[in-house]
């Protein structure tokens, strides 16, 4: 991608939170850029297929599965620890933006995206993450309040 491509990643400086579960960066990138949004840039698959310069992004031909560059764009994003205390609530659910950003005709019926582990280091980033709704295929809707994340 070019540097005028909004989504080329930039070199930052700035102290980064750090994470083991892919899964539980994706619930922290969806409350920071899709509903809060204090995270840049607001991810648009899309766009990004048409910005996309190494090969032809076709997104309805290949959005059944995971796109593998918009997968690697949400690894690879790195988030100002900064914003880690803006984060209060999470809310897990099949139906979040960010999944239809990697894998955009998903149908929620499969683990992909499952957060599988956190670590108490990933937690302890987010001194003022309180609450957090799980909505799982298995286990139904769970509140999961947290108590020692400071």
């Amino acid at each position: 991608m070019n540097k005028d491509n909004i989504y080329t990643m930039k070199e930052t400086s700035e102290p980064t939170l750090k994470f083991e579960s892919f899964g539980f960066k994706l619930a922290i990138i969806q409350y920071l850029m899709y509903d809060r949004e204090l995270l840049a840039p607001r991810f648009d698959i899309y766009d990004f297929a048409e910005a996309y310069e190494d090969r032809i992004i076709d997104v309805d031909e290949e959005g059944y599965d995971p796109i593998p560059e918009a997968e690697k764009w949400f690894r690879d994003l790195q988030i100002p620890a900064v914003l880690a205390d803006e984060v209060t609530e999470l809310i897990v659910d099949g139906g979040n933006e960010i999944y239809g950003q990697i894998i955009p005709f998903w149908d929620g019926e499969d683990d992909y995206f499952d957060i599988k582990n956190v670590s108490e280091e990933e937690i302890r980033q987010f001194k003022n993450l309180k609450k957090w709704k799980l909505c799982h295929r298995k286990i139904g809707v769970r509140w999961i309040s947290l108590k020692c994340a400071a």
